[in-house]
């Protein structure tokens, strides 16, 4: 292993075809010991990897991660180091286990963008746009508002309906208290809608109405919805736009697919991944199945388990699965937790009104602030060219998924969903 440094830059480099690679970065760099490193801002860890597949770039938090064949569920487990710690630089492996090393890959035409200046997770306020003021976007407006003082300086908002936008930005700027530091919101023209750190995308064409029959309402909503966000990806594409892209319309998870694939490929149908990387695209929808089976944990004695040692993961609808306690995992207390968290959307329809509240507020709001500030959250993340949710945090060496010893029972049923996203 070899170490350089440039600008407080520390490269790690492995071998000579990685040096190959990066020698434009080589060239006003310097060769370093390792007690050289210090406390230098960022350390980079460089690998040669499938583009399509792998990950363009991620904290490199355990050893089973370094030179990985491949990238699957097993990033949510805890597994065996086997013989590979043995072969690893000593020096090295204290990096890893001190959370300081970003994996960056470079088959990735865009891996440049991953060296320094991320905005997330911020150390100031960021800008951050919402496009579409329906139902949803206009509750996670107003939570943002009220409660993104510190980590948010401008909202920008933007809809089709010209008075939609006239009326938040008069409600929102008539929120004031004294001394209450609140965000200042600001209508945008859709030419400036990627200017920004975060862009939140709440737009959705088809909403089944109430009492429908229509059991599984996002899948319903797939097709309308796509139709919209491939447009707005393309634009992400052509705006070179290197903040993250927030999905909150149904369905998240895969609308966060189609927004990867559409941006990725050029006119002529080529995928050349000039688009929204992987790591700058999370669907926000699995927050608020969390919170629905804490809703029901804290009203049944018998699923109280969930809220100290419990855990969501999957898709935000079917496939969805809520597990009672990772310690002391329980079939049967799991698949009614997650039934329970499945038709919450439905309890809510029977009483007369559509179900956005919940979600716009524990998937969007505080799942958002939570992205910005570096804390762990539910959202979806990208792992083998699909998105799936789980418990995850941003951090300056990019993201990092939670990894738990999970019972076998649960590692088979997460396999079906995976394979069914």
């Amino acid at each position: 292993m070899k170490y350089f440094k440039t600008n407080n830059k520390v490269l790690c480099i492995q071998n000579e075809d990685i040096e190959k690679e990066v020698q434009g970065l080589l060239s006003d760099s310097k060769l370093i010991e390792f007690q050289d490193i210090e406390e230098s801002d960022s350390i980079y860890y460089f690998t040669i990897q499938p583009k399509g597949d792998f990950r363009r770039s991620f904290l490199l938090d355990s050893i089973s991660l370094i030179n990985a064949d491949k990238e699957d569920i097993s990033l949510l487990y805890q597994q065996e180091a086997g013989d590979i710690q043995n072969n690893i630089n000593p020096d090295f492996l204290s990096l890893i286990k001190a959370q300081r090393v970003m994996n960056i890959n470079l088959s990735h035409p865009n891996w440049k963008d991953c060296l320094g200046n991320n905005p997330l997770p911020a150390s100031k306020p960021i800008h951050l746009n919402i496009v579409g003021l329906g139902d949803v976007g206009g509750t996670l407006l107003t939570g943002l508002k009220l409660t993104g003082g510190n980590h948010i300086s401008t909202i920008g908002i933007y809809d089709k309906d010209e008075n939609k936008m006239l009326r938040y930005e008069q409600e929102m700027e008539q929120i004031h208290f004294d001394g209450l530091s609140l965000p200042k919101v600001i209508r945008l023209d859709e030419n400036d809608i990627f200017d920004c750190d975060v862009l939140a995308f709440t737009v959705a064409t088809f909403i089944p109405p109430v009492g429908s029959e229509i059991k599984d309402v996002r899948m319903a909503q797939l097709e309308q919805n796509s139709k919209i966000l491939k447009i707005y990806a393309k634009k992400a594409r052509e705006a070179k736009f290197k903040g993250l892209f927030a999905i909150l319309s149904d369905p998240v998870d895969q609308l966060c697919r189609v927004a990867y694939e559409q941006s990725n490929t050029d006119d002529s149908g080529t995928k050349d991944y000039l688009g929204l990387a992987s790591d700058q695209i999370k669907g926000y929808g699995l927050g608020v199945m969390h919170a629905r089976a804490v809703y029901h944990a804290k009203r049944n004695p018998a699923l109280a388990s969930y809220l100290e040692e419990g855990r969501a993961y999957g898709p935000h609808g079917k496939g969805l699965i809520i597990a009672n306690s990772i310690d002391n995992y329980d079939e049967d207390l799991s698949e009614q937790l997650t039934q329970l968290a499945l038709h919450s959307n439905l309890d809510v329809r029977a009483t007369g009104f559509k179900p956005y509240i919940a979600p716009a507020l524990s998937s969007g709001c505080l799942s958002l602030l939570a992205t910005i500030r570096g804390d762990w959250h539910y959202s979806s993340v990208f792992i083998d060219g699909k998105f799936l949710g789980c418990k995850n945090r941003l951090t300056k060496s990019g993201v990092q998924i939670e990894t738990l010893a999970l019972p076998e029972k649960l590692i088979n049923k997460l396999a079906v969903t995976f394979s069914d996203l």
